[in-house]
């Protein structure tokens, strides 16, 4: 039989001990069974389910799908966190936009989870802590906001030995699909003020096919490497499968499409360079000045290895270029008309009213590329800059390597250093010669040391 869960430490004097929320990490959607095994566990649990409700008439197919889905998904995820850590929750959403087509995990429903998050918590298969919410109204107008915490469950032992001694499920008995999680690839509404964001239904198409099965794959490979840190893991971080999707934006399939979910993604770079895949090293190579770099080029303007594009005649680099950056991300991102206003960390930077000469020097800067400024073509660029980084990890998931990518950037095994600077290069070159007609380079940072970075150059064509 399985260990009893174990007891939660004690919090901090004064600190509210609420262990479903200090140790849990988000439900994974995507998990399906793997052998016959984890599909006999799952037909037991359903069947279970369905005799214990007082039905008139049978679900329609189609609600026994989801049903069954849901079951899949949520049983076998209990199962996994269970050996992960007995004491660890797995939350989810009692949103009921979160659902049904427009929403995230649109292959489910909030009635299917309820049920059977109900059903497992009657059956003694697993205890559950309820979320919350507070609504207060917008400051700035529109629908009013709020903050608040999910829904958290966690697997009871006679969970586990039910998979375990009854029908022999092991780890290996599950692997990721898509029975739910909302699909690798998500199309995403225009955002409009106070309407929050949410998610378009689509037909799938092969082009939509293609791109899932590669984020798929992807999350496959990376599900079957550990992921530790060179030290302390950093607080209240929960490293799960590092399952991602790619979230395109504005309706359109050729707006935004970069990589989200990943539990690395939100870390500091110093905590980044701490991870270590399968026990090994890693490095983290990234398109250094990415976007303005791509701008030049798409342009027909190239910048040569040296140019610093974040560099402003006039302003010393090492006071001033993180102020560039971040201008020019707001003209790049900027609607016609809408103002560019000082971030509560460049205010000090400016004496009164001195911000907007600034803002006028770098446009003056990128005259160059004047038609992604202030046009709000920021989307088009990310979908450029998303399909590169879709060709590099496609290349490393052929190859075995696994590979978090943090948008513009890519963190391997230290041993892959090499092979990821290449296929850096040779991918964006070819997604940039096909779009211009002109060759040109992009510069990377983050080698492991200057003869790295030598030996990738001297093998390029």
């Amino acid at each position: 039989m399985p260990a009893e869960v174990p007891e939660a430490p004690a919090a901090p004097e004064g600190v509210p001990h609420r262990p479903h929320l200090e140790n849990s990490r988000p439900l994974d959607w995507t998990l399906v069974p793997a052998d016959d095994a984890a599909q006999a566990a799952v037909g037991h649990l359903l069947w279970q389910m369905e005799d214990s409700e007082a039905r008139a008439r049978a679900r329609r197919p189609a609600d026994g799908e989801r049903l069954r889905a849901t079951m899949s998904a949520v049983a076998l995820d209990l199962y996994a966190c269970a050996k992960e850590d007995p004491a660890r929750f797995l939350s989810y959403s009692r949103r009921k936009a979160d659902y049904g087509q427009s929403g995230e995990y649109n292959r489910t429903s909030l009635t299917a989870v309820t049920q059977v998050v109900a059903f497992l918590e009657s059956a003694g298969y697993a205890s559950t802590r309820p979320g919350s919410y507070s609504r207060r109204a917008n400051p700035f107008g529109g629908a009013d906001v709020g903050t608040g915490y999910r829904s958290r469950t966690r697997a009871e032992p006679l969970l586990v030995a039910l998979m375990e001694d009854v029908f022999g499920v092991t780890s290996d008995s599950i692997a990721a699909g898509n029975a739910i999680a909302g699909r690798p690839i998500r199309l995403r509404a225009p955002i409009q003020r106070g309407a929050g964001k949410r998610y378009l239904p689509f037909s799938e198409t092969p082009m939509t096919q293609a791109m899932a099965r590669r984020v798929t794959d992807a999350n496959r490979l990376r599900a079957h490497h550990t992921y530790s840190f060179d030290g302390e893991r950093p607080a209240r971080l929960t490293i799960d499968k590092g399952h991602l999707h790619r979230v395109f934006s504005n309706g359109r399939w050729d707006h935004g499409g970069r990589f989200y979910g990943g539990w690395w993604q939100g870390l500091p770079s110093i905590d980044r360079a701490r991870i270590l895949i399968d026990g090994e090293d890693t490095v983290e190579l990234d398109f250094r000045a990415y976007q303005p770099r791509l701008a030049f080029h798409l342009e027909g303007h190239p910048l040569a290895p040296a140019d610093d594009p974040y560099s402003l005649p006039g302003h010393d680099p090492a006071i001033y270029r993180e102020a560039v950056k971040t201008v020019f991300a707001k003209l790049l991102n900027a609607a016609p008309g809408v103002p560019i206003r000082a971030s509560e960390s460049m205010k000090g930077l400016f004496a009164k009213d001195a911000f907007p000469a600034f803002v006028g020097e770098v446009e003056a800067a990128f005259a160059a590329i004047r038609p992604w400024l202030r046009t709000g073509r920021g989307m088009e660029l990310q979908f450029i800059d998303s399909e590169i980084a879709d060709g590099v990890i496609e290349a490393l998931t052929v190859e075995g390597i696994p590979c978090l990518p943090v948008h513009d950037s890519f963190i391997v095994p230290r041993s892959a250093e090499v092979r990821l600077g290449r296929l850096m290069y040779e991918v964006y070159r070819r997604r940039l010669l096909e779009r211009t007609g002109i060759a040109a380079d992009p510069v990377l940072s983050g080698w492991s040391s200057s003869e790295a970075e030598q030996l990738v150059r001297s093998s390029l064509s």
